[in-house]
């Protein structure tokens, strides 16, 4: 239940900020949107619901061990817990929204003020997170890498769901382009810098679901930055010169496909929302349950002094080769406006090969003999 929140929550979110960044570009650098009235009401009674579900979940657990009534349980949630704390900011910002909304409505130049409390909802957002509980330079890293991801996705969801009009497109991929690239960047630093605060033990981790799910979440984030690359100049590059390149068919579809794996990102981080992140592999096993997969295909346990390396072979290398040729055809199918439905078809061989390469090729060794064996310069 908490994940599926989360997840509801995030996709909410990113479709609320959407609209706002949308609202301050001109009617010519983007196609012709028709947003129902109703969205913006529903984003918001969803969000207030999806991101009450985990306080309502704590207290109803604590008051069945508690003595105390469930209002001063849910009281006590909302007010000491930073779940609760982050819930209660994230309302507030909101409101100040709408009534700022109010406020500019028919004022073309005050709706870049509303990013203000919008920004202030990323901000209660991540206040809860695991990156936010360890410093306070990890819940900036969070604040950094929610606000790329949701501005990302968001203009996404927005222009490929809710366009109506079938010009208008090289106009929008000429901002967009370097907006998409600016966030991936952010997304990149912020996220290794959260990275060395929540998982230091990186390949380590691979032995957890944590780090399973991490590995995933990565790999699916490599098509996606291909994907940008194709929309961003290969497709656009096409709509710019119709006649030559031939004009079929517009990129929504296509920009719909990269925003539905953008959703498969989100749920991905939501079920990383309601696990242990592993600070140290060896102690968390302890009282964890490796992962299956690790199991199968890495070691059964991690004994003080060992870490999980990486080596190359010939079927890893094989195989690592036939990612990177699928990515590859991934691009060309995208900047030559081929069928929509062929990019997951790509992804889902892109990561299924990607992962197997990585999974063979791990393997637990003791710290010394890993960095005796490692491979060095001549």
């Amino acid at each position: 239940m908490v994940i599926i929140a989360n997840a509801v929550l995030f996709i909410a979110l990113s479709l609320f900020i959407g609209i706002h960044i949308l609202e301050v570009v001109s009617n010519d650098k983007r196609p012709t949107l028709r947003i129902p009235k109703f969205l913006l009401p529903a984003l918001a009674v969803a969000m207030i619901v999806f991101s009450f579900i985990p306080i309502g979940l704590i207290a109803e657990q604590t008051a069945i061990i508690s003595p105390e009534p469930f209002t001063s349980v849910l009281a006590s949630s909302l007010f000491e817990f930073s779940i609760g704390q982050g819930f209660v900011a994230f309302v507030c910002f909101l409101v100040i929204v709408f009534v700022a909304r109010f406020m500019v409505k028919g004022r073309e130049k005050g709706r870049a003020l509303l990013f203000i409390p919008v920004f202030g909802m990323v901000l209660a957002t991540s206040w809860s997170s695991h990156a936010g509980s360890l410093s306070n330079q990890g819940y900036i890293f969070d604040v950094i890498h929610t606000t790329s991801a949701l501005s990302w996705t968001g203009v996404l969801l927005i222009a490929s769901f809710f366009s109506i009009g079938e010009d208008r497109w090289h106009r929008f991929f000429q901002w967009f382009t370097p907006f998409a690239i600016t966030m991936v960047l952010l997304l990149f630093a912020s996220g290794f810098g959260m990275l060395t605060l929540i998982t230091p033990e990186y390949t380590n981790s691979w032995l957890l679901s944590y780090g399973q799910w991490q590995l995933l979440k990565h790999l699916l984030f490599i098509p996606l930055v291909f994907y940008g690359f194709a929309h961003g100049f290969i497709m656009k590059k096409r709509l710019d010169d119709p006649l030559k390149y031939g004009n079929k068919r517009t990129p929504r579809f296509s920009l719909r496909m990269e925003s539905a794996v953008l959703v498969v990102v989100f749920g991905v981080t939501a079920i990383m929302a309601e696990q242990e992140p592993p600070h140290e592999v060896a102690a968390t096993l302890e009282f964890t349950e490796m992962s299956g997969f690790a199991m199968q295909m890495i070691a059964t346990d991690l004994l003080p002094g060992e870490i999980v390396t990486w080596t190359a072979s010939v079927p890893t290398i094989l195989l690592a080769g036939a990612a990177l040729t699928i990515l590859i055809f991934f691009i060309y199918s995208i900047g030559t406006g081929r069928p929509f439905w062929f990019a997951p078809i790509y992804i889902a061989l892109f990561v299924l090969t990607a992962y197997t390469a990585i999974m063979l090729g791990a393997d637990v060794e003791t710290a010394n003999a890993a960095i005796f064996n490692k491979p060095t310069s001549p």
